[in-house]
């Protein structure tokens, strides 16, 4: 029996000692989200994008840097996982009076969180408030996924 009791307590001090205080501390990282500037097509030859930073901790907590990003819930159109996204506000839109005619465009770029990256793509925005997020793939050649770089995934 004094074995057993022995063994539990280098057990449980090996335990505690190997835990650090490291790894109770929340980390952040600062990661840069390239969005293009010009969708419209006319000069592809003069594309200019612009790089936003953003700051996240450990936690999965996301603190926008710029006034002119947003944060909006949405689905994976794959994965049917709802997380969040992170769009260009549209200020084209904010300074116009609204019209019966005009409307808001019903898709956006930018980075939905899947848990561990941030995913380049569009999302649709829903007529039922549902908005569904497409990832981009290979196509969108420069505008790759952004991980924090920690090891295991956000809850």
């Amino acid at each position: 029996m004094k074995k057993y009791k022995i063994l539990f307590i280098l057990t449980a001090l090996i335990f505690i000692f190997s835990c650090t205080t490291e790894d109770n501390e929340i980390q952040t990282k600062t990661l840069n989200l390239k969005f293009e500037n010009n969708l419209s097509g006319k000069s592809k030859n003069q594309q200019n994008f612009t790089i936003y930073t953003v700051t996240m901790n450990s936690l999965g907590e996301v603190e926008l840097n710029d006034e002119n990003l947003e944060l909006v819930e949405a689905i994976n159109e794959s994965t049917q996982k709802q997380s969040f996204m992170i769009i260009e506000k549209d200020t084209n839109y904010a300074n116009k009076t609204t019209s019966i005619h005009s409307k808001q465009p019903r898709w956006k770029r930018g980075y939905f969180f899947d848990g561990e990256c941030f995913v380049y793509g569009t999302m649709f925005y829903g007529d039922n408030g549902v908005n569904l997020f497409v990832a981009c793939g290979i196509n969108c050649i420069g505008f790759d996924d952004v991980c924090p770089g920690w090891n295991e995934a956000f809850a």
